[in-house]
């Protein structure tokens, strides 16, 4: 077996079809299983895979344990050479795995391998990411984005500015497309079952480069991402998650006392931009961004404070 595709579902609707779909039209050349882990979806997605791909290795685990977690489980009944990380919400284009698995052959020093991720509307997805770091917390907090994307010194800090057609090293690549040999897995593990949703690929992709292998991305192939599949109602739940997933990452690979100095930096951004959006508040109160805002900034201070002090709730 040449690759094995998992794909976590957790009421994804009609879009997990649509992707197996299009994995079936647009991988000729490649031998491939399509695993995919169901994480106790209430809707009929579960019914539809049944009915319309009886070929499809269909896991029910009974329970949300997480993105991670639901990867884990299909790296373990995974039997390909290679192991595609591929969202419900995803369409394979242009033979795009056929394609990534050519690439991958011909570059064995590669740990894990991302592609071009199109939104529906044709426009390019961030699809690339920085390991978090300390000095990035503190830019963060004293530099609005909008003015970091104009400062050619903080470039190191963000890949906005990237050339999206150059194939590169790169630091992450977002969990939607991932292609990674299974002996990388055998080597540095699977994703951490610790992160629900969020962070996870940060915290693997580090992994794979602390074992000497490279994170790459590759513009020769295109996927689309539709996101609208499992993390698409989370809404404030998104923001505590990648709060969580982004504390959990200093603790893995930098240290208690790290994690803890993080921690402290976040609550100072939060507090600062909950001081902003009162002001926003005062100033435009009929805006709905704002109060958005305003409540995001809010509902995460908290959750910071409570981490900070040892309160650890259930998001």
């Amino acid at each position: 077996m040449k690759v094995s595709i998992v794909i976590v579902n957790f009421n994804a609707g009609d879009l997990i079809c649509n992707c197996i779909a299009s994995i079936i039209r647009e991988t000729t050349t490649s031998d491939y299983e399509i695993i995919v882990v169901d994480n106790d979806s209430s809707d009929d997605s579960v019914d539809k895979i049944k009915q319309q791909f009886p070929s499809v290795h269909l896991i029910e685990t009974g329970l949300n344990a997480g993105f991670a977690a639901g990867n884990n489980v299909g790296f373990k009944a995974a039997t390909g050479d290679y192991v595609l990380v591929l969202n419900p919400d995803t369409e394979i284009i242009n033979a795009a795995i056929d394609q990534t698995i050519i690439y991958m052959d011909n570059n064995s020093d590669v740990g894990a391998l991302g592609c071009k991720v199109l939104g529906d509307d044709n426009e390019h997805q961030p699809s690339l990411l920085r390991f978090p770091t300390l000095l990035s917390i503190f830019i963060n907090t004293f530099i609005p984005y909008s003015l970091m994307l104009k400062l050619n010194c903080l470039d190191r800090f963000h890949y906005d500015k990237i050339d999206l057609n150059s194939a590169q090293d790169v630091e992450v690549i977002v969990g939607c497309f991932m292609l990674v040999p299974r002996i990388v897995i055998q080597e540095v593990g699977g994703m951490d079952d610790d992160f629900f949703m969020f962070c996870e690929e940060v915290e693997w992709c580090w992994r794979i480069t602390q074992a000497g292998k490279k994170i790459h991305y590759t513009p020769d192939n295109t996927i689309m991402h539709y996101e609208g599949g499992c993390s698409s109602l989370l809404s404030f739940r998104k923001t505590l998650l990648m709060t969580k997933g982004t504390l959990i990452f200093f603790k893995k690979t930098q240290g208690a006392v790290t994690a803890v100095i993080a921690n402290l930096l976040m609550i100072f951004r939060e507090m600062s931009r909950v001081c902003i959006g009162v002001l926003y508040k005062v100033i435009r109160p009929e805006k709905e961004r704002e109060t958005q805002f305003l409540k995001r900034s809010w509902i995460n201070l908290i959750y910071l404070a409570q981490h900070l002090i040892g309160i650890e709730k259930k998001i």
